[in-house]
């Protein structure tokens, strides 16, 4: 999820850095995370950052189909593996 937020913070005009001084750090994992600077994370409960949750909006839905259409987005996908089922209906 990561990556879709860089790419959406780059498409909104900031400048993405690895390391170094920033302004603003958005957290995917939780831990330990740097001193300064504003901090926003989805991950609930880490001390000295803003919680940010997410709910569906339709309006920002197509805009990120929209992105995605324009190949301004590109959602990656790592591995797909195969799921057994856990239950049979008789």
């Amino acid at each position: 999820m990561g990556h879709v937020a860089v790419q959406l913070a780059r498409h909104a005009g900031a400048e993405v850095v690895e390391s170094g001084p920033v302004d603003l750090v958005f957290d995917t994992r939780g831990g330990e995370i740097p001193a300064g600077g504003r901090v926003v994370t989805i991950v609930d409960g880490v001390e000295g950052a803003t919680y940010f949750v997410v709910e569906p909006d339709h309006e920002q839905l197509l805009k990120l189909a929209a992105l995605v259409d324009a190949g301004e987005l590109r959602p990656e996908v790592d591995s797909v593996s195969a799921q057994s089922p856990t239950w049979r209906c008789c």
